[in-house]
C-alpha cells in the first residue's frame, strides 16, 4: 500500500488517536461552548479543517472547486448552531474519499495530488487531536 493511503488509513482506523468519529461524538451544545482561555470551540476549529478539506478535495476532483481566498476570509469563522452535524459528516466523508483516490489511483495521480492528499492527512490529523484535546477540556471545564 502507498504510504499516503497508509497514513489515511491510520487516521480513519484510529491507530494513533482516536477515529474521527470516535473524536467527534460529542453533542452540538458541548461543540459550540466556548471555554474561556481556550481560543476556540471544537466546532469551530472542525469548520476550519472542513473548509481546507473541502477545498483540496476539490482540486484533486472530489467536490466542487472552491475559491481559497474565500476559505481565508472565512477562516477560523466563529462555528453557528446547527453546522455541527454537517460538518461532522463532511469531515469524515472527506477523509474516507481522500483515503479511496488513494487507495485506487495512487499509482495514476501526479506528485501534485499526492501532496495534496498528504496535506488532508496531516491536517485531519493534527486537527483531530486537537478535537480531541478540546472535548476533554470542555468536558473538564464543565465539571
Amino acid at each position: 500500500m502507498h504510504p499516503v493511503a497508509r497514513m489515511l488509513q491510520q487516521i480513519l482506523e484510529g491507530w494513533d488517536i482516536p477515529t474521527p468519529s470516535g473524536a467527534l461524538r460529542v453533542r452540538e451544545d458541548a461543540a459550540l461552548r466556548q471555554v474561556p482561555g481556550v481560543p476556540y470551540s471544537l466546532a469551530t476549529n472542525l469548520a476550519h479543517a472542513c473548509r481546507w478539506q473541502r477545498l483540496w478535495l476539490g482540486s484533486l476532483g472530489l467536490g466542487p472547486l472552491q475559491d481559497w481566498r474565500q476559505v481565508c476570509r472565512e477562516d477560523f469563522r466563529a462555528a453557528r448552531p446547527g453546522e455541527w452535524p454537517s460538518d461532522r459528516r463532511e469531515f469524515v466523508e472527506g477523509l474516507r474519499a481522500a483515503y479511496q483516490l488513494a487507495l485506487l489511483q495512487v499509482d495514476s495521480l501526479e506528485e501534485k495530488s499526492l501532496d495534496t492528499l498528504m496535506k488532508i492527512a496531516i491536517h485531519a490529523a493534527y486537527h483531530l487531536g486537537q478535537c480531541n484535546a478540546l472535548r476533554k477540556i470542555e468536558k473538564a471545564d464543565r465539571g
